[in-house]
């Protein structure tokens, strides 16, 4: 169960990005670690290979 205080706090804030698809409505935060040693396009590579590995040993 999540904490009320965490709930509210993400209630409160406003969106970094907000985009509307059909009749929903999807509001976006993002933060970045000043302490990462990764660059952001490392990170997106780095998730587009495990889902690749995934689908290599999960075909659909």
């Amino acid at each position: 169960m999540e904490n009320r205080n965490t709930v509210l706090d993400a209630e409160e804030k406003i969106p970094d990005y907000e985009k509307k698809i059909g009749n929903t409505c999807y509001q976006v935060n993002y933060y970045f670690n000043q302490n990462s040693t990764m660059t952001m396009q490392e990170k997106v590579m780095k998730i587009m290979k495990a889902e690749l590995d995934m689908e290599v040993r999960n075909p659909a």
